[in-house]
């Protein structure tokens, strides 16, 4: 340190006062201030002294008495009380040298106490400098050598400035070849960026330092390992700013002017949440320019004290220094990793081509990408039905729903048109995870959805880079899916076709059902499914609506009905499904509740109106011809008759049944035309109500009163139109015995003219 020699005559002082730096000279002004002032032969109870510069933050330093080092203080002067001062001690603004010492003696809380305040001004480049002393002695009072001493303080000060930055000089060219060094043995730029940060910080005392260097492709400042004294990947990743932010580093970076914050928490151009990660309380920002281009920003933060404007200059001289450096490194790590990216790259697409070619199918992908990124990956289909996930031990991942995710903005997801870049969501409302969500989708057809659950720092260019490479992955996967499942869709089609019209021989039917993986020896119910016109016909419909739901109405029948399945032919959807001859009556209501199952997806899947006819049970092949026609008849009730119900089972149209064979159709239609024959003419050609009048005479058990409620008619208006009816049909309306047929007669004048029975409000 210094060394400090007495003499005791006014010509030896201004020799030996200037101090000699030896081989360790001190490192702060604080030192030089501490020995300075032990000089002085006016021994006063409190001496301060004050460094002041204009718009900055100035330091304050105070020693008692005997100057013992605990009884040494230093602080900050805010930058507004520094201004404040900095005008009264550098102008004749009337207030006398009592007054100034009493103001900076009121720094330290010690204004008022003593009888005597003594005042010297030091004069230093670009400061202003002044000594308080302050004591009880009557006799305080500047002697010749004391002034010398303190006259000196402003040129040694400057002296060690100038030493100091020589000394910073010598530290960033030390560190410069270090960077160079570590550059060339092994190429490390972490290593490289660790002995600049330890440089920095040993000569300012900081507690860390940082580099985030400009990435041209994202538009981003990313935070560079080390940084600020961690290791962290995590911690790291979370620091990054695209310009589009704002904030410190941007506008430090877009400027290329440096940036002073000794109040960091309160600062509105600093980011807080990225201050809040390093518990930065105070930062120096500099731009790195290579070649009058700015390369990133250089972060110094947590100086003790706060940082000064000498400081900026140091660090600012450091940087340019290492600038190239720093360039070099971080474009040959860069280069380094992207070798080993691009390695890797190629190992994971050919195990995942190798699982496409080896059709491992699509959880054997999902497998290998969750263990690739060590993340939970979920696929779902184009309609977000999960279809395969990894890890599968895992309950986030089990219950997993695309409808509970919220974007950046907190809205809901929902599935839209397709596109090759993923977007992240916020996992619900908890943002310690975020999903990668990515379409998958080929010339327009959207195939399904691949969504990547994760913690928010690891999501990175790489975790990028995979989701891209794998999402042709499996669209490669799902086309070969999609044209087995029509390869497998034409055999079976082919074999239901064969089945239902009767053209088959029965050896060679047993034999492809056995390949196909069918028993078809076993009872079956068949169930026809029909759009509510033929706008679309054959082929289209095909590919249009029957396709895309067959493959979730053949899983769910899978799970439930074992051995049943479905095809599409033409404008039909036809379903064999099985059927237990045990347990009829359950059954038969469970074989209902699935066709209403099937007909709602097929609603929502179709966005069209689907009528669905199930047929009677077929206890061998030789009955599916019949259950066909059976549902194809329902069907034709349905539509026939503008049935609500959208869903019919042969089984439950009674009377109806009979008309599904022709000979019994045509006998039933001539009995009624023989007994309604001249009431159907009439309404039909007149406009008249004899048919509805008299179905619902019947229906309100041959009561006119009730039949008039029924119809919003009076009572004689009933009369009417029976008296009426019976005239023409030359029948007694009330004989007992021809009631039977002529309720017979009504409901299949229903089935073949259904507008005779809507209501109307036409006269008679």
């Amino acid at each position: 340190m210094y060394e400090k020699q007495q003499h005791q005559t006014t010509n030896d002082i201004e020799f030996h006062c200037n101090l000699e730096f030896n081989e360790d000279p001190p490192k702060d002004i604080e030192d030089l201030i501490k020995v300075i002032l032990s000089f002085l032969k006016t021994k006063a109870d409190v001496t301060v002294f004050v460094l002041l510069t204009e718009n900055k933050i100035g330091r304050a330093y105070m020693v008692k008495k005997n100057f013992e080092p605990e009884q040494f203080k230093t602080i900050a002067i805010p930058s507004e009380k520094n201004s404040q001062l900095y005008n009264i001690l550098s102008q004749n603004n009337g207030k006398t040298n009592s007054i100034k010492a009493e103001l900076m003696l009121d720094l330290f809380s010690e204004s008022g106490h003593y009888p005597v305040v003594l005042l010297h001004m030091l004069l230093a480049v670009e400061h202003i400098a002044a000594v308080a002393l302050a004591g009880h002695k009557a006799s305080l009072v500047w002697n010749f050598t004391d002034q010398s001493i303190l006259d000196m303080l402003g040129k040694n000060f400057e002296l060690s400035k100038t030493q100091k930055e020589k000394r910073l000089l010598s530290h960033a060219l030390e560190s410069l070849s270090d960077v160079n060094k570590i550059i060339l043995e092994n190429g490390s730029f972490e290593s490289a960026l660790a002995s600049v940060f330890n440089g920095v910080n040993n000569i300012l005392g900081a507690e860390g330092a940082g580099f985030l260097f400009y990435d041209e492709e994202t538009k981003s400042l990313t935070l560079q390992k080390p940084a600020f004294g961690s290791y962290d990947d995590q911690l790291i990743n979370l620091y990054k700013v695209t310009i589009e932010d704002g904030g410190n580093a941007v506008k430090v970076f877009q400027s290329q002017e440096p940036y002073l914050s000794n109040n960091v928490p309160e600062d509105p151009r600093i980011i807080q949440s990225l201050a809040r990660l390093f518990n930065v309380r105070n930062i120096v920002s500099t731009p790195v320019k290579v070649s009058n281009k700015c390369i990133g920003v250089f972060h110094v933060i947590n100086k003790p004290g706060g940082f000064s404007s000498g400081d900026l200059g140091i660090i600012k001289m450091f940087v340019s220094q290492l600038a190239i450096a720093l360039e070099n490194a971080y474009l040959y790590d860069r280069e380094k990793k992207m070798a080993k990216r691009l390695q890797r790259f190629i190992e994971l697409n050919e195990r995942l081509l190798r699982l496409v070619l080896k059709s491992a199918g699509i959880q054997a992908i999902t497998n290998t990408i969750a263990l690739y990124l060590t993340a939970g990956v979920i696929f779902c289909d184009n309609r977000l039905v999960k279809r395969a996930w990894s890890p599968q031990d895992t309950n986030e991942l089990k219950d997993f729903d695309p409808s509970q995710l919220l974007d950046m903005k907190g809205r809901t997801f929902k599935p839209g048109s397709g596109g090759w870049v993923p977007f992240k969501l916020r996992y619900k409302e908890d943002l310690s995870r975020e999903v990668v969500a990515a379409s998958i989708d080929v010339d327009g057809n959207l195939l399904g959805y691949l969504f990547v659950i994760m913690e928010p720092a690891k999501y990175n260019e790489d975790y990028l880079s995979v989701i891209q490479r794998t999402i042709p992955v499996y669209a490669l996967e799902l086309l070969k899916e999609q044209v087995a499942r029509e390869v497998m869709q034409n055999i079976e089609g082919d074999f239901v076709s064969a089945l239902l019209d009767g053209k088959y021989v029965e050896e060679q039917i047993f034999r492809q059902a056995s390949g196909l993986g069918y028993d078809i020896s076993i009872p079956r119910v068949v169930v026809v499914a029909e759009l509510d016109s033929n706008v679309c016909q054959g082929q289209n419909i095909l590919v249009s609506f029957w396709r895309p739901s067959l493959y979730e109405i053949n899983l769910y029948l899978k799970h439930h009905y074992p051995q049943s399945f479905a095809v599409a032919l033409k404008e039909q959807l036809i379903i064999l499904l099985s059927y237990s001859p045990s347990q009829k009556s359950r059954e038969q209501n469970s074989l209902l509740n699935t066709a209403q199952i099937i007909w709602k997806e097929l609603e929502r899947i179709t966005g069209r109106k689907v009528y669905i006819g199930i047929g009677r049970v077929a206890q061998g092949i030789k009955d599916l011809e019949g259950s066909y026609k059976d549902a194809l008849f329902s069907i034709k009730y349905i539509r026939q008759t503008k049935q609500k119900n959208q869903v019919v089972a042969f089984r439950d149209l009674g009377l109806y049944q009979a008309l599904v064979d022709e000979n019994a159709a045509g006998h039933l239609y001539n009995l009624m035309q023989e007994l309604l024959g001249p009431l159907l003419e009439s309404d039909k050609n007149k406009g008249t109500t004899y048919l509805k009048t008299l179905d619902e005479y019947f229906t309100a058990g041959c009561c006119i009163k009730t039949a008039a409620e029924i119809l919003f008619c009076h009572v004689n208006t009933v009369r009417y139109r029976l008296g009426r009816a019976k005239k023409l049909s030359r029948m007694n309306v009330d004989d007992i015995e021809r009631r039977f047929d002529m309720q017979m007669s009504l409901q299949i004048a229903k089935f073949y003219y259904p507008n005779l029975f809507e209501h109307s409000s036409r006269n008679e």
